[in-house]
């Protein structure tokens, strides 16, 4: 049995402390959204893509993430944050490759 499978939390009572993170997303989508070369950015592929997903910020919008409940950040949270969607990159002459 690998690891995270057997401590990955399988329940919404089992996660704990997850409440903070629509506020660091939010947090993150303003800071995205106050650098001018990012709007540029985004506005240039949403002229270009038109509605294709390449046309939508990575960031996602503030407007996505305020209706978000505690129940959906934590189905997200046990869906994505596992070690079994971890990987590992290794650049230069980091001698793994």
């Amino acid at each position: 049995m690998t690891l995270y499978r057997k401590y990955r939390p399988q329940t919404f009572a089992e996660v704990v402390g997850q409440e903070h993170v629509k506020g660091v997303i939010l947090e993150e989508i303003k800071m995205y959204e106050d650098t001018p070369d990012e709007i540029i950015y985004d506005l240039l592929f949403k002229g270009i893509w038109k509605n294709h997903p390449l046309a939508f910020p990575v960031t996602g919008e503030c407007s996505s993430i305020l209706p978000m409940t505690r129940e959906d950040i934590i189905r997200m949270v046990l869906k994505s944050q596992v070690a079994s969607n971890g990987g590992c990159n290794c650049g230069g002459e980091s001698g793994c490759c």
